[in-house]
């Protein structure tokens, strides 16, 4: 039979077990989530300018 493990959580990040109703194991693990979902973030905003501009070059040539 397994054994019963005590309330816990998991970090958002690195998925370490921590104590129940935390979100982080520590301050390095919050940071570097937070700055992966910014550098994605960028990504996304540089592809859809990429998109859109893409959008209007494929428009104007297309009216040519």
């Amino acid at each position: 039979m397994a054994a019963s493990l005590p309330p816990h959580a998991h970090c958002f990040y690195c998925d370490d077990p921590i104590s129940e109703g935390e979100t982080f194991c520590s301050a390095e693990c919050k940071k570097a989530l937070m700055d992966k979902r910014k550098k994605d973030s960028r990504k996304m905003l540089i592809f859809y300018m990429g998109a859109a501009v893409a959008f209007v070059i494929i428009s104007f040539v297309a009216t040519m």
